[in-house]
């Protein structure tokens, strides 16, 4: 993602995030790639819950993922899991947030730009929607993805913790 756009999208996700649900709080991590923001929730000591946003390398793109761990430490290589409520042998999960609600197989991201097609090429690449026309289209997105987690992740999250013995 290109870096204005890139800033934006991290400023109105920090700010929307902290308005709706202020326990998570901004982590670093050396596992994850510069420009990510990855933020966690210590609900208590056998149990973390994590929000991380992504972007696309290539596209004006964004993402959510969200993990939880056993051992308080971020999950940076848990394998994919085949459903979202399996209890891992590792203690810890990581997936994408639209595996809460879309089809298993449909990898969900919120596009403030068009995806290219395939045929376009270089001329897709170098012809791209000034970054000045996606801003307006940063906080609509921001603001469904937050709805997304408040919607899907935290009942998720609500549910492990409920399942492993700890009441939020």
């Amino acid at each position: 993602m290109r870096s204005a756009v890139a800033r934006a999208v991290r400023n109105r996700f920090a700010s929307r995030l902290r308005d709706e649900i202020p326990q998570f709080k901004e982590w670093g991590d050396e596992n994850v790639s510069s420009g990510d923001r990855l933020c966690r929730w210590q609900v208590a000591p056998g149990l973390t819950f994590y929000i991380m946003l992504q972007f696309h390398r290539l596209e004006d793109w964004f993402t959510v993922e969200l993990a939880w761990s056993r051992s308080g430490q971020w999950p940076a290589v848990a394998p994919l899991p085949s459903a979202v409520d399996e209890e891992p042998v590792s203690g810890a999960l990581r997936f994408r947030l639209g595996r809460l609600w879309a089809p298993p197989e449909k990898d969900v991201w919120w596009e403030l730009a068009p995806k290219p097609l395939v045929e376009a090429g270089l001329d897709s690449f170098l012809n791209r929607v000034p970054e000045k026309d996606l801003l307006p289209k940063v906080e609509p997105a921001v603001e469904n993805a937050i709805q997304h987690v408040v919607r899907d992740a935290l009942p998720y999250f609500r549910k492990v913790a409920t399942r492993l013995g700890i009441s939020l």
